[in-house]
């Protein structure tokens, strides 16, 4: 019997890919300037070691502004942080599942940018518990377990108990080796209704509206 539903947030609950995507078009809608494939490298070379890394972390995020080579004030930095397009549908079916289900988050991110949207959004009104790797110090894709072991013991279920939805299939493996139910969520498509489908597979009921 499944208790508990675990969704990743960049390209499950929001329509984006990935989060250095959203923070890459957001600057370089400000900054036209701005060549995408420049503050790309710099968000990898900066920011991606951040995910691991808990708290502010001021230095590194200035860092990544020089390295783009552009003064972009603390306000622009986090407005580009910050500014998502949630997938409404899948927040939707979140919140139904909560009536009857623990319902959480699995995601790597950043500490700042993630507190900037937990606030924005209020996610804790629907889910618990909202994992994010930089405070957990492990991320999805890193070969060990614990952030998987973490969110077990947080809801109080078994492997088998719980269901993982991410749009990257490299954030499932461990899971699946763990003996976690997973869905690949192909970001695109947003399909739903085949979402849906599988959860019905796996005995999960949630109430539809019309």
């Amino acid at each position: 019997m499944i208790k508990a539903i675990f969704f990743d947030f960049d390209g499950v609950l929001t329509t984006t890919f990935s989060g250095g995507g959203d923070v890459r078009r957001n600057l370089c809608m400000v900054y036209p300037d701005l060549e995408s494939d420049d503050v790309r490298a710099c968000y990898k070379t900066h920011i991606k070691p951040l995910l691991i890394k808990p708290g502010i972390n001021k230095s590194a995020w200035d860092e990544f502004v020089a390295c783009i080579g552009k003064n972009i004030p603390t306000a622009d930095l986090e407005s580009a942080l910050r500014l998502i397009e949630p997938n409404e549908g899948m927040l939707k079916l979140a919140e139904s599942l909560k009536l009857k289900y623990k319902v959480g988050i699995i995601t790597n991110q950043s500490g700042r940018r993630m507190d900037l949207i937990k606030k924005d959004m209020n996610l804790g009104a629907v889910f618990d518990p909202v994992l994010v790797s930089a405070e957990i110090m492990a991320s999805k894709n890193d070969g060990s377990t614990r952030i998987f072991d973490i969110a077990l013991e947080v809801v109080g279920a078994k492997p088998n108990e719980v269901v993982f939805i991410d749009n990257q299939e490299k954030n499932l493996v461990v899971p699946e080796r763990m003996g976690i139910n997973t869905y690949l969520h192909d970001t695109e498509k947003n399909d739903i209704a085949k979402l849906c489908t599988e959860l019905d597979r796996l005995g999960v009921t949630y109430p539809t509206s019309s």
